[in-house]
């Protein structure tokens, strides 16, 4: 089976985690990652970002097919809204009308992504995310001019619980908060049987450097427990990217025990081989991004709503065309080959077909037929030559001249006496012979015509007529 590497890429306006994974029959694993940051003091700009990124991946040798994008929560909002359809399609219509209600703000400058928290007969429970349409359009084209085009662009923190969730040990029957933290953000993912669990979404929330974040920690942990009401938290799991916090300090002020944790062996048994002393969350969250495309999982994505993603129609035209070029001229080459091979093999034909047909004419007289075979038509005249040269027969396949005369005088013979027959005329043409003449009446003129037929001649058409006296007759017989 062939191996594919996916590059999963974690962006904040000045600086982003990037890993390359690779597929491979068991199980994803990661091949490489690095961060790059902006100069201190510099301004947030995309395209520089986007550049040290590019020669990141270059100096790396890393190779991908495919690449996914995470936005730091510090780019978008996060907002919980109702909609009235329970169906995807139906809220993905009108998410924007809804978004733009609940929130009393002109919804047009941003692009909004969602995802379903619950749904019962009511309608659903949405989660909803908005990004800045202009801020997005430069991420997307600083990327793009580096040749990095991402198929979903999704919100941090759905990123990270999806890595988690897919790649973590969490007991399924107890309800459990798993608290992240990376240098700049803390992750809150509630999970567990509970229905009231599946209600509360994921969130984020910007570390402020100026306070305690053991405190900030305690003040979440107790809100989200609130949010659930009689449903409560059973654990609270922690990680800290920068080590920072105590978990025993942390129980102390809670009503749940807690307890520390690693991130996925995926992440933690690659540390060794990272250029620098990376931010696990973030490269967490970078692969939770390519998982979306590893798994074909659900996504919460913003280029659903702005600038969809068009890399493998690209791809697909591109290659339909090259197809289509190459095909056209495959054809053209054969065409122009087999029209050849047909001139060279119909020229001697030709010659061939115009020697025969002026010897046709010098034998026939004529064109061939071409209701016929020619070789038929020649055999027919060779056999009526044969026979004209043997006296047997006369021209164009008739009896001759002489015997079809002797015929009519044998039956002329048999009653002229008795029928004081007078002929006018015999006319002989290569088909009939048409006689005219008369009888003394209408019954001797039939007895003329027995005589005839019983001499083996066959009377095609006859006309009679009585005048002066006698019945007048015209006869035409048919040669054979």
């Amino acid at each position: 089976m062939e191996k594919k590497n996916f590059l999963g890429i974690y962006i904040k306006k000045d600086a982003a985690s990037v890993v390359c994974i690779e597929q491979e029959e068991s199980e994803p694993s990661i091949k490489g990652a690095f961060s790059v940051h902006l100069e201190e003091r510099q301004e947030p700009n995309m395209p520089v970002l986007a550049n040290l990124i590019s020669d990141k991946i270059s100096e790396k040798g890393f190779q991908y097919s495919e690449a996914a994008l995470a936005l730091d929560c510090s780019m978008f909002i996060q907002h919980k809204i109702h909609s009235d359809f329970t169906d995807l399609r139906q809220i993905a219509q009108t998410i924007r009308f809804d978004a733009e209600e609940t929130l009393a703000t002109d919804i047009s400058h941003f692009a909004v992504a969602f995802g379903i928290n619950s749904s019962s007969e009511t309608g659903s429970e949405l989660s909803i995310f908005t990004v800045e349409k202009d801020l997005l359009a430069d991420i997307i084209s600083a990327l793009q001019s580096n040749k990095i085009d991402p198929i979903n662009i999704e919100p941090d923190t759905y990123c990270l619980e999806r890595f988690l969730l897919e790649r973590m040990n969490i007991s399924e029957n107890i309800n459990t908060l798993l608290a992240v933290f990376s240098s700049h953000n803390g992750y809150l993912i509630p999970t567990g049987p509970s229905e009231t669990i599946k209600r509360i979404p994921s969130r984020a929330f910007l570390l402020d450097p100026h306070k305690d974040k053991m405190h900030m920690l305690q003040r979440e942990i107790l809100m989200t427990i609130a949010l659930l009401q009689t449903d409560g938290i059973d654990s609270v799991k922690v990680f800290d990217s920068k080590n920072s916090l105590q978990p025993h300090l942390l129980a102390e002020n809670l009503p749940v025990p807690v307890e520390p944790v690693k991130l996925p062996e995926m992440i933690s048994s690659g540390q060794a081989s990272y250029d620098t002393e990376e931010d696990l969350t973030e490269l967490s969250i970078a692969a939770g991004a390519v998982l979306s495309i590893l798994k074909k999982t659900d996504t919460i994505n913003f280029r659903s709503d702005f600038l969809p993603y068009q890399g493998k129609q690209q791809k697909l035209e591109k290659a339909t065309r090259f197809l289509s070029i190459s095909c056209t001229i495959l054809f053209f080459v054969l065409g122009v080959f087999l029209q050849t091979k047909w001139f060279q093999v119909n020229k001697p034909v030709k010659e061939w077909q115009a020697g025969f047909n002026t010897a046709f004419f010098t034998i026939m007289s004529k064109k061939p037929d071409k209701q016929s075979k020619p070789t038929s038509q020649l055999r027919r005249q060779l056999n009526r030559i044969k026979n004209e040269k043997s006296g047997q027969f006369g021209g164009m396949g008739s009896e001759s001249l002489s015997a079809r005369m002797t015929r009519i005088l044998i039956a002329f013979n048999k009653c002229a006496a008795q029928i004081n027959l007078n002929i006018d005329s015999i006319n002989l043409t290569t088909k009939t012979i048409i006689i005219s003449g008369s009888t003394s009446n209408r019954r001797n003129t039939l007895k003329l015509r027995n005589a005839l037929e019983e001499n083996g001649l066959t009377i095609t058409k006859d006309s009679l007529e009585e005048k002066g006296g006698r019945d007048n007759f015209r006869v035409t017989i048919e040669i054979k």
